[in-house]
């Protein structure tokens, strides 16, 4: 095997590793997250708290873990100022709050879900 060809065969499997790393990292930082969000849910709703309130801070709660554990596991550092990256972070974030916000209304008002 020629030295090239070795070293795109290593490059190759460097780059196939960390990707699977990143990847892996994602849903396992993503999957926290999501757990936090619906534990936080669940007892705000079991205190008798509304669901849009209970979502927008469960929300916040899964959001900022989401946010903590991909910057330390996944992403890393960005911008150096770490309140500057959770500002984009959340910007970005709010999007997917609209959605399950609009999707929580269709269930509890037309589905009659609870």
């Amino acid at each position: 095997m020629s030295s090239t060809l070795r070293v795109h065969s290593l490059l190759y499997e460097f780059i196939r590793l960390k990707v699977f790393k990143e990847f892996l990292g994602y849903l396992l930082t993503g999957g926290a997250a999501t757990i936090v969000d619906l534990f936080v849910f669940s007892i705000l709703i079991n205190l008798g708290l509304w669901y849009v309130i209970s979502l927008c801070i469960s929300f916040m709660f899964g959001a900022s873990t989401n946010f903590f554990l991909s910057r330390r596991f996944v992403f890393g550092v960005y911008f150096k100022n770490k309140l500057i990256q959770y500002g984009v972070f959340m910007s970005i974030a709010l999007s997917t709050l609209l959605i399950n916000l609009g999707v929580m209304k269709i269930l509890v008002d037309y589905a009659h879900w609870e």
